[in-house]
C-alpha cells in the first residue's frame, strides 16, 4: 500500500511492541496473507490481528433488518444503508489499524495470526476508522491517561464489517484532543460504553519541515531515545550490532537541530541508500519502539505516525553520527547471517561495502511497508 511504512496489516496490540526489544532478523512478525489459507474475503474495517479479547460490541445494521436485536451499551440501532457517513465524510480510505514497529527490519520468516471473530476482537480493532479533519484517522489498542486528554473537539459515529459474516456495525464516540500533540497528527477517542481513550493515529500527516513535526508532536518533550542499531560487513558475513548509551542530546544536537529542513515530497519515489544506523524512540503517548535513521546517501528517515518522512541532512552529517555511535556506545553483537547473492540495489540485506555499518531495514526497500 503506498505510503505505508513499516505497517503490517492488522490490530496488533501494543503491548508485543512493548515487550519487544529489537529482533533477529527470524524473530520480527510481520503479517503475511495467504489466500489459499484464508478461504474468506477480507473487508475493509477489518484484517489479521492477534487473538484479543473484546468489550462491548457495536451493534449489527443492516439492509434488511432496522432492528436492533436487543440493544447493547454503545451502539447505535439504526438501519446502515451501505453508504453511511461518519462525521461527514464516508469511510473509504483502507486503515491498517495498529502499526507493528518492532526495530525495522525485514523478516524472513513470516507469522500467520488467524483472523479473530468479531466477538474476540477490541473495540479498536472492529471500529478502525475514524474520518476526522480531513482524513482517515487510525485507531489503537493504546490508551491515552486521562491527564493527558485535551478538549472534545466533536462526536462521530464509526462502522466496522465482521470480515467472518459481512454484517456491519456502528458505534457513537467522543473525540478529544491530546494535551501537548496537535490534532492534524493524533487525537483520542471514548467509544460510548467505555471508560477508556484511545488513540488515533493520522498516518497522512505530512509536515513542510522538521521544525514543523518537531512542534505538532512536540517531540522536545515527547520523544525519548532508545538503543541503536547497524548490519556490519565482515567478510561474507553481515553481523547484527545493538549500540547502548545513546546520549538523546546527541541526537538532537547531530539530526534534529536544523528545523528549516524541508521533508521529501514523495518519501514513496525516493530510491534510498541503505541505512547507516538506526535508532529506537519512543513517543510515549502514541508508540514505543519506532524508527529514527541516517542513511549513506544524506537522509534521516523516520516512520512516525505509520509513513515514512525523510529529511536531508547530508553525507557528512549522517556519517559523522554514525561514527559517534560506533566510537562512543557500548556494542554487542546480536547474530550474524549471509546476504543472499543478486542484491536489487538497495533492498534488506543486500551487502554492504567492506568496513560499511547498514542497518537491516532499507526505506527505500518497498518489501517492508504493507
Amino acid at each position: 500500500m503506498k505510503n505505508k511504512m513499516i505497517h503490517a496489516i492488522g490490530g496488533i496490540d501494543d503491548k508485543f511492541i512493548d515487550e519487544a526489544a529489537r529482533p533477529s532478523r527470524k524473530k520480527a512478525v510481520i503479517i503475511k496473507w495467504c489466500a489459499a489459507a484464508a478461504g474468506f474475503c477480507v473487508i475493509a474495517g477489518l484484517a489479521a490481528a492477534v487473538w484479543i479479547s473484546s468489550g462491548a460490541n457495536g451493534i449489527f445494521l443492516s439492509k434488511e433488518s432496522n432492528a436492533a436485536g436487543g440493544a447493547e451499551e454503545g451502539t447505535l440501532s439504526e438501519e446502515y444503508d451501505g453508504d453511511y457517513k461518519a462525521n461527514g465524510t464516508a469511510d473509504t480510505v483502507p486503515n491498517d489499524n495498529e502499526a507493528f514497529t518492532e526495530k525495522p527490519s525485514i523478516s524472513s520468516s513470516q507469522d500467520i495470526y488467524e483472523v479473530p471473530s468479531w466477538d474476540d476482537m477490541t473495540v479498536t480493532q472492529k471500529f478502525p476508522y475514524l474520518s476526522f479533519n480531513g482524513y482517515e484517522y487510525s485507531t489503537a489498542d493504546r490508551t491515552v491517561p486521562e491527564e493527558s486528554a485535551g478538549k472534545k473537539i466533536t462526536s462521530a459515529t464509526l462502522t466496522g464489517t465482521d470480515s467472518r459474516t459481512g454484517k456491519t456495525y456502528a458505534i457513537n464516540a467522543d473525540i478529544y484532543e491530546i494535551a501537548g500533540i496537535s490534532k492534524n497528527c493524533a487525537v483520542s477517542i471514548k467509544f460510548e460504553g467505555y471508560k477508556e481513550l484511545y488513540v488515533c493515529r493520522n498516518s497522512g500527516y505530512r509536515p513542510e519541515t522538521l521544525g514543523q513535526l518537531t512542534d505538532d508532536l512536540n517531540l522536545r518533550e515527547t520523544l525519548t531515545f532508545g538503543k541503536a542499531y547497524a548490519t556490519v560487513k565482515k567478510g561474507d558475513t553481515y553481523t547484527e550490532t545493538e549500540y547502548s548509551g545513546l546520549d538523546g542530546e546527541k541526537v538532537w544536537e547531530m539530526l534534529l537541530s536544523d528545523r528549516e529542513l524541508k521533508n521529501v515530497k514523495d518519501y514513496d519515489s525516493m530510491n534510498f541508500g541503505k541505512e547507516l544506523i538506526s535508532v529506537s524512540i519512543n513517543i510515549e503517548l502514541l508508540y514505543r519502539n519506532i524508527s529514527l535513521a541516517v542513511t549513506e546517501d544524506g537522509y534521516l528517515t523516520t516512520n512516525i505516525l505509520d509513513t515514512g518522512k525523510a529529511f536531508f541532512i547530508g553525507k557528512e552529517k549522517a556519517e559523522n553520527f554514525a561514527e559517534y555511535v560506533r566510537e562512543n556506545c557500548k556494542a554487542v553483537e546480536k547474530g550474524s547471517f549471509t546476504a543472499p547473492s543478486g542484491g536489487n540495489g538497495g533492498g534488506a540485506g543486500e551487502p554492504a561495502d567492506s568496513g560499511a555499518a547498514s542497518s537491516a531495514y532499507d526505506p527505500g526497500n518497498t518489501a517492508s511497508r504493507q
